[in-house]
């Protein structure tokens, strides 16, 4: 989807925030395997990952084929103190009922999106809708800024007016970071 609003910032505070993301981004899969080393769910071999459901990271651990999936209703009953299965992802995930899951909660590897980051620090929305209208199901048509870092400079890409979905008092946070940029020019430095 091409963007309809492009944005600019040379903000250092944002700029510094978004490349610490991308930072942890790169070194994610080294951190989950030290954690996964000194956190073992068992003595079998699983696949640690994050993964994105219902608008939040989860993050667990992939059960291998044939792995008992049964989900305790107590935290007595748990195959694997500490842990319970989340039907929806598929995967083990930290039972927070209890005293150890919540310790493996807080300590597991952790990435705080682009979007994220930038809707909290500059007002920026996250979901940026892009149709009027309603489809059957009664949802909008909707789409997440594309936000790159190069040499300094943020630039957002939105698919949509991202200032319909900002209140007017975070409309002067928005205006502080964010600097609009002519679709004109922005087709012209992508040579289209």
């Amino acid at each position: 989807m091409r963007p309809t609003h492009v944005y600019r910032s040379t903000d250092p505070e944002l700029v510094a925030a978004l490349a610490k993301q991308r930072d942890d981004w790169l070194s994610f899969n080294s951190r989950c395997d030290a954690w996964a080393a000194e956190h073992p769910m068992d003595d079998q071999d699983r696949q640690l990952a994050a993964f994105y459901g219902a608008g939040a990271v989860v993050r667990g651990y992939f059960p291998l084929d044939g792995d008992d999936t049964t989900y305790a209703r107590r935290v007595a009953d748990a195959i694997h103190p500490g842990w319970k299965f989340h039907r929806r992802t598929g995967a083990w995930v930290p039972d927070t009922r209890s005293d150890l899951g919540k310790e493996l909660a807080r300590t597991l590897p952790r990435v705080v999106g682009e979007a994220t980051i930038t809707e909290r620090m500059t007002g920026l929305s996250t979901w940026i809708k892009v149709a009027g209208s309603e489809t059957r199901d009664g949802s909008y048509k909707a789409g997440c800024a594309r936000i790159t870092v190069t040499g300094g400079v943020a630039q957002a890409e939105c698919p949509g007016d991202p200032l319909d979905r900002i209140s007017d008092t975070n409309r002067e946070k928005f205006d502080r970071y964010w600097s609009p940029v002519k679709l004109s020019d922005f087709y012209a430095e992508q040579g289209l």
